[in-house]
């Protein structure tokens, strides 16, 4: 949990992040009260107390969510805050914005531990690696029924191959597509076709939160 202060936004907030392997999230939310607060907590405390989130934003359905501060009163975002949703690889870079080198980090990431990048204070910042799935928006009835077929319809398997797709939303288009006309001849693409009908009832603001007390969800 990082506690920030926004002028003229809120007085104190909270980003609330989860590090579930499955559904990696962020959340901003209001602040009750907080434990002991870890040094990189007090870095962001000391770095962005006062300053304006002026900008989110998450490239794609890649994992990670870029938050931009500035000083107030109108000035130029200079420091970014870039949340890494990447289950046990989750990190929380706070870089500056005009050289692109990395202030701190929640976890240091040196040579002898990954090969592929190092996050280090004072070292340029680096997105990770695309995962190499595929997209689920860019797929159409006929590949997402392929990737079915090959898969078995296993979820995990599923999850590792197209990107955007979730245990959540895969549940979704699940219960929807069984019950589709078609579902027993081509389940996958039965379940592509409930995936699109669940983006554009999304799109259209046609699905509602709903709560269930016995779940606490």
């Amino acid at each position: 949990h990082y506690v920030l202060d926004y002028e003229n936004t809120f007085r104190e907030a909270v980003i609330e992040e989860s590090f579930c392997r499955s559904e990696p999230a962020a959340e901003l939310r209001g602040l009750a009260k907080m434990g002991s607060p870890t040094a990189f907590c007090r870095l962001l405390r000391k770095r962005l107390e006062g300053r304006v989130l002026v900008r989110v934003e998450c490239p794609g359905v890649e994992r990670s969510v870029m938050f931009a501060f500035a000083a107030p009163r109108g000035a130029a975002a200079d420091l970014l805050l870039i949340a890494e949703l990447m289950g046990k690889h989750s990190n929380r870079i706070l870089v500056e914005a005009a050289t692109g080198l990395v202030v701190d980090s929640l976890q240091h990431v040196s040579p002898p531990m990954s090969r592929v990048r190092t996050v280090l204070p004072g070292l340029p910042y680096t997105p990770p690696p695309a995962s190499g799935r595929v997209a689920l928006e860019s797929l159409d009835a006929a590949e997402f029924a392929a990737f079915w077929r090959e898969t078995g319809g296993n979820p995990e398997a599923l999850f590792r191959r197209v990107l955007g797709l979730g245990p959540g939303l895969l549940a979704l288009a699940l219960g929807y597509a069984r019950a589709a006309p078609g579902f027993a001849d081509d389940p996958g693409a039965a379940v592509h076709a409930a995936l699109r009908e669940c983006a554009a009832r999304v799109d259209s603001g046609a699905i509602q939160p709903v709560f269930y007390p016995d779940r606490g969800v």
